[in-house]
């Protein structure tokens, strides 16, 4: 059965391959979740985001690996963590609170409004839809990495 609450960004799809020294790891999940609701929120906290292997159906998840990190990382992540004073990278965990979530959802919005790299966009796009559900639901978005 299809978990229809995930979705896969992978940025093979825009361009081969992404520039970095070294290799990739292609085999570890990152992710980005919406709880969908105050006790999926709780569950987030407590990293209890699967149902056996596949992710609960009360978060929404977008999905990628380390090679559309190193890309999105100068583009969304860093820009988050200067203007909210967190700590996301590809070795921790952070979740931007339901309170800051319209001032994220404008910097995401400011980054669109500046580029025309297609991969940027529609991940970025992505971004923004789960921020707003999450903004309309009031709940956080976590980013697990």
């Amino acid at each position: 059965m299809e978990n229809t609450n995930v979705v896969i960004f992978d940025i093979k799809d825009y361009r081969i391959p992404v520039k970095k020294i070294g290799d990739f790891d292609l085999s570890h999940n990152y992710f980005i979740l919406v709880p969908l609701d105050d006790e999926a929120e709780e569950k987030m906290y407590r990293y209890q985001f699967y149902d056996g292997e596949e992710i609960r159906s009360d978060f929404l998840c977008l999905k990628f690996f380390e090679d559309t990190f190193y890309v999105m990382e100068d583009y969304f992540f860093r820009p988050l963590n200067d203007k909210f004073d967190l700590f996301i990278n590809m070795y921790e965990e952070d979740v931007i609170s339901a309170e800051n979530l319209d001032s994220a959802i404008e910097l995401v919005q400011n980054v669109l409004d500046n580029t025309d790299d297609s991969a940027v966009v529609d991940f970025g796009k992505r971004l923004l839809e789960m921020m707003g559900k999450a903004k309309e639901l009031n709940t956080a978005v976590g980013f697990y990495f």
